[in-house]
C-alpha cells in the first residue's frame, strides 16, 4: 500500500511542524473560534482514531481491527502518562499565569495521538489531514495564551514517540495478491504474524539502515544573562525580572536525514519563550519609551532558534567518531515591556541569520553506548553565537536511542532593531527514533 513509509512519515511530521511554525508568527492574540476548534478537535482526533479500528477490517474478514484497537489504547495511554507526569514535574507557569500546567500541552498531545495513529496504522491518505488538524490544535493553545511554543512541540513529540513505540502499519501485516482460478479471478489476503523489532513496527526481516531520525530534547534552561539593547534603548538585563520562572522548562526537536553513511542533513528547532515580571534597578529607555526604576514591569521574551545543517562523517563504522560541516542559524527574537497600569509599553522584534561551522567527536563503547562532544559556532558582522554540547548516548536496538547531556550556549545578536545577548546552560534528555 505504501512503498515509502519513511518518506511519507517525514512529510507528515514536516507538515505538522511547518503549520505550527506559521501559526506562532501571528503574535499574541486570542481568536475564540480557533480556541473552540482546538477544544473540540482534541477529542475528535483520538476518537476518530480509536473508532476507526472498529471499521478497518481484520484478516478473518470482520470489521474490527482488534490489533489496532489495542495499539491505539497503548499509544494514547503512554502519551497521557508522560503528559501528566511532565506537568507535575515541570510545574511551568502558563503564559496567562492561570496555573502551573503549561509543560507539555495536553490538548496537543491528545490531538497528535490520534493523528499519528491514523497516519501510521492506516496510511498517508489519513495521516496528512489528521496531522494538519492536530497542528491547528497546537496553534489554538498557543494563540489562546495557554501554552508557549515549546510546550506545544513537547506535546506533539510525546504523542508521536508513543505512537511509534506501539503502533505498526496495517499493510505490514496484510498482503494482497491477485489470483486466477478456473472460471474466474479473485484476490488473496494473507496475514503475517511477523513481530515488530523492539516494538518499532518493523519486522526483523525488513530492518535496513535507518536513514532518518526524529529527536525530542527537553530539560531546564538556566538563563544567566539576557541583555537587551539597541539604537533606541539603554542596556538592561531581563534576568532582573524573574518573579516567576528561572529555570524554564523548554523543549526542542531535530530531524536528521542520512543520504548515505557519510553525508547527513538536519533541521533543529528550538523555541524559547518567557513571560515574567519584576522591578528594574535603574530607569530604562526601550524603543523610545521610558520605564522608571522600582516600578513593576511585565516582560515577554521570545527567541526562536532554527538551524539547518550539513555534516560529513569521516569514520561512520569505527569506534572513533569524527564529523564536520556547517549550516545557517536563523534567530527570530521579540521583546515586549509594559508597566502594570499599561501606561508605558513597547515591543520590538528582529530576525538575524548567522552561518556556522559544526564539529563532532566521540567514542563508541561496546554495548551500544557512546560519548560525544559537539561544537557549533558562527560569526557575521557584529553577530555571533557558540554552542558547546557533551552527551552520553545509549542505542536501544536499531531504532531507539536516549541521550543525557549538557549544553552551554552564548549568543550575541546585534541586529538592526534589537541587540540581544543570551547566556544559558541546560542539562537535557533526548529521546530519538530512527526509521
Amino acid at each position: 500500500m505504501n512503498r515509502y513509509p519513511g518518506f511519507f512519515k517525514l512529510i507528515c511530521i514536516g507538515l505538522a511542524f511547518f503549520n505550527l511554525a506559521l501559526g506562532v508568527q501571528t503574535g499574541w492574540c486570542d481568536n475564540p473560534d480557533i480556541t473552540q476548534a482546538g477544544n473540540i478537535l482534541q477529542f475528535v482526533l483520538p476518537g476518530l482514531a480509536l473508532g476507526s479500528t472498529f471499521l478497518a477490517g481484520n484478516p478473518e474478514g470482520g470489521l474490527w481491527d482488534r490489533e489496532g484497537t489495542k495499539q491505539a489504547a497503548y499509544s494514547m495511554a503512554t502519551s497521557a502518562a508522560f503528559v501528566i507526569s511532565g506537568k507535575e514535574i515541570a510545574r511551568k507557569l502558563r503564559p496567562d499565569g492561570s496555573d502551573r500546567n503549561s509543560f507539555p500541552s495536553g490538548h496537543t498531545a491528545a490531538a497528535f495521538s490520534g493523528a499519528s495513529f491514523l497516519g501510521t496504522r492506516y496510511g498517508m491518505a489519513f495521516g496528512v489531514p489528521a496531522y494538519a488538524a492536530a497542528a491547528l490544535v497546537g496553534y489554538s493553545r498557543y494563540q489562546a495564551d495557554q501554552h508557549y511554543a515549546d510546550d506545544v512541540l513537547a506535546g506533539a513529540s510525546i504523542a508521536m514517540l508513543s505512537n511509534w513505540a506501539w503502533v505498526t502499519p496495517m499493510h505490514d501485516r496484510f498482503m494482497f495478491s491477485p489470483i486466477a482460478v478456473e472460471g474466474g479471478a479473485g484476490v488473496q489476503v494473507a496475514f503475517t504474524d511477523a513481530k515488530p523489532s523492539a516494538k518499532t513496527g518493523t519486522p526483523d526481516a525488513s530492518i535496513g539502515f535507518p536513514n532518518t531520525r526524529f529527536s525530542f530534547q527537553f530539560g531546564p534552561s538556566f538563563v544567566t544573562e539576557n541583555e537587551i539593547g539597541g539604537q533606541l534603548s539603554t542596556d538592561f538585563d531581563l534576568t532582573e525580572l524573574e518573579d516567576n520562572d528561572n529555570p524554564l522548562t523548554t523543549a526542542a526537536v531535530r530531524l536528521d536525514h542520512h543520504m548515505n553513511e557519510n553525508h547527513e542533513i538536519g533541521l533543529f528547532i528550538w523555541p524559547m519563550e518567557a513571560k515574567d515580571s519584576g522591578r528594574l534597578s535603574h530607569p530604562v529607555l526601550f524603543q523610545g519609551v521610558s520605564f522608571p526604576a522600582d516600578t513593576r514591569i511585565l516582560s515577554a521574551w521570545r527567541l526562536y532558534d532554527v538551524r539547518a545543517r550539513y555534516r560529513y562523517h569521516f569514520f561512520p563504522r569505527d569506534w572513533f567518531v569524527l564529523a564536520g560541516g556547517g549550516g545557517i542559524m536563523l534567530q527570530y527574537h521579540i521583546v515586549r515591556l509594559e508597566t502594570e497600569d499599561l501606561k508605558q509599553k513597547a515591543e520590538e522584534d528582529d530576525l538575524a541569520a548567522v552561518p556556522f561551522l559544526h564539529i563532532q567527536t566521540g567514542y563508541r563503547f561496546k554495548g551500544h553506548i557512546g560519548f560525544y562532544i559537539e561544537e557549533e559556532g558562527g560569526w557575521l558582522s557584529n553577530q555571533w553565537f557558540n554552542s558547546s554540547t557533551a552527551y552520553l548516548q545509549y542505542d536501544r536496538g536499531t531504532h531507539w536511542d536516549i541521550r543525557l547531556g549538557y549544553q552551554y550556549t552564548i549568543r550575541d545578536i546585534d541586529a538592526n532593531k534589537v541587540d540581544n545577548r543570551v547566556v544559558q546552560h541546560q542539562p537535557y534528555l533526548v529521546i530519538g527514533y530512527r526509521w
